[in-house]
C-alpha cells in the first residue's frame, strides 16, 4: 500500500505538468497552437506526463478526491502515448485551456496529502 507522503511526488508531478501546459498555451490563441507543432508536440508530453503521474497515486487518495477525473486523466496519457498520430488536437487545446487549469486549482487545493 501506498503511503499518503508518497502520494505527493506523482501530485506534485501532476501540478508541475499541468503549470507547464499553462506556461506553453497561455499566450497563445488558438490558430498560433495549431501552426506551432513543437508546443503541440510539448502539450502532448505534458499530458503523458499527468496520466502517469495520476496511475502513481493511491487509490485511497482518489477515493479521497472524487472531483478530480482520475480515470480521464490516465485515458488521455494512453491516448496521447499510443493514438500513433491520431490524436485530436481541437480535443488537446480544449484541455489545455479549460481542464488543466481547473485541474491544477483542484491539485493545489489537495494541499499535503
Amino acid at each position: 500500500m501506498t503511503s499518503r507522503r508518497d502520494d505527493r511526488i506523482p501530485i506534485e508531478d501532476m501540478i508541475r505538468a499541468c503549470q507547464m501546459v499553462i506556461e506553453y498555451t497561455g499566450s497563445l490563441t488558438d490558430e498560433e497552437f495549431f501552426r506551432q507543432r513543437l508546443v503541440q508536440d510539448a502539450v502532448l508530453y505534458e499530458l503523458a506526463i499527468l496520466g502517469e503521474a495520476a496511475n502513481a497515486v493511491s487509490r485511497p487518495v482518489r477515493d479521497q478526491h472524487p472531483e478530480i477525473p482520475w480515470a480521464a486523466i490516465a485515458n488521455m496519457r494512453h491516448h496521447v502515448v499510443q493514438g500513433y498520430g491520431d490524436v485530436d488536437l481541437d480535443i488537446v487545446w480544449e484541455t489545455a485551456r479549460q481542464d488543466v487549469p481547473n485541474l491544477l486549482a483542484q491539485l493545489q487545493a489537495i494541499g499535503n496529502v
